[in-house]
């Protein structure tokens, strides 16, 4: 019962505490929408969980009706997990335009020293979601998938001694 390599539901203190075991990966993300520049196709995203604030930057480059979303909307992104790959000599990148209230913190073993970031590819409206419900869930679901990819283990195994 192992959720799929795309959208795996991560939280975002997750992102930040392993940020190398994340990038190049599928992920599944709700946040609520703070900041929203369509000049460079970058989105903000909040999550408040456990009296604690973390924030994810967005590419929607490839989100053609990102522009109907308003700050407050709760929605889920479905993306690759990357880093914000737009610095170089002469360009400015889009984690530097950020108000500074919106940065993401970066932790000392970061490579590169650029912040993670999702490019979406889908989006879609979750209102309403109670976020602290949802944790909830998501950690039994979890805890659910461990036991039963356990117990299909142990089963395999007993089959591979029965037959020889």
């Amino acid at each position: 019962m192992e959720e799929h390599e795309y959208g795996r539901i991560v939280f975002f203190h997750e992102i930040e505490e392993d940020v190398k075991g994340w990038i190049e990966k599928d992920i599944r993300v709700v946040g609520t929408l703070k900041y929203i520049q369509l000049s460079t196709e970058t989105a903000i995203l909040e999550q408040y969980l456990n009296n604690s604030k973390h924030h994810l930057i967005v590419d929607t480059q490839i989100i053609d009706n990102f522009g109907q979303y308003c700050i407050g909307d709760v929605i889920e992104i479905i993306g690759k997990l990357t880093w914000d790959d737009t610095s170089g000599p002469g360009i400015i990148s889009r984690s530097s335009q950020l108000p500074p209230e919106f940065r993401v913190k970066l932790s000392e073993d970061a490579l590169q020293k650029r912040p993670p970031m999702v490019r979406a590819y889908v989006i879609r409206d979750v209102q309403g979601v109670n976020m602290t419900l949802y944790q909830e869930v998501t950690k039994l679901r979890r805890q659910f998938a461990s036991k039963f990819d356990a117990l299909m283990e142990s089963e395999e195994l007993k089959g591979e001694n029965t037959r020889v």
